[in-house]
């Protein structure tokens, strides 16, 4: 495959706001699970392992006009979390079975609080993965990792 058909094909995958190479991948195999996650710091290895389809979710750019979004945070916020909010009320993202979360910025963390009320049904966790290397700092990822395989949403090999 050359190096242009395959910025052609993210080309494509970027620019579908209707997430239909996530719909083809869960239709393949009844059962599987996507997860969306906002740009950096989330850990999509973990979302590997457990056999489901990480999902990034940049908002939807300017393909999209931003009316539900802009009910829920001031026109002055970026448009990332408000076209985000609009991908989600208008069922774009209704292909995803969760939402993580990561600390990116003070809107996109409580992102996920709002997210809890608009989708009570979905999968929705806040991440926040450690920026540092002190080694006590792993253990409290750890325990949330323990969460995760409580709940369910990962599974030991």
């Amino acid at each position: 495959m050359k190096l242009t058909d395959i910025v052609a094909r993210c080309a494509q995958l970027f620019e579908d706001l209707d997430f239909n190479a996530v719909k083809q991948w869960k239709a393949a195999t009844p059962g599987r699970k996507a997860i969306g996650y906002m740009p950096i710091y989330v850990p999509r290895e973990i979302i590997h392992a457990a056999d489901m389809l990480p999902v990034g979710i940049f908002g939807g750019g300017d393909q999209i006009e931003v009316i539900q979004g802009d009910a829920y945070y001031q026109s002055y916020i970026c448009r990332i979390p408000r076209s985000t909010v609009e991908l989600g009320l208008t069922g774009r993202l209704d292909c995803l079975d969760g939402m993580l979360f990561p600390s990116i910025c003070d809107v996109i963390r409580n992102l996920s609080g709002m997210w809890q009320i608009l989708f009570p049904n979905k999968y929705v966790r806040y991440v926040d993965v450690p920026q540092n290397y002190r080694d006590d700092i792993g253990d409290r990822w750890s325990e949330d990792s323990d969460r995760l395989f409580s709940w369910g949403y990962l599974r030991r090999t």
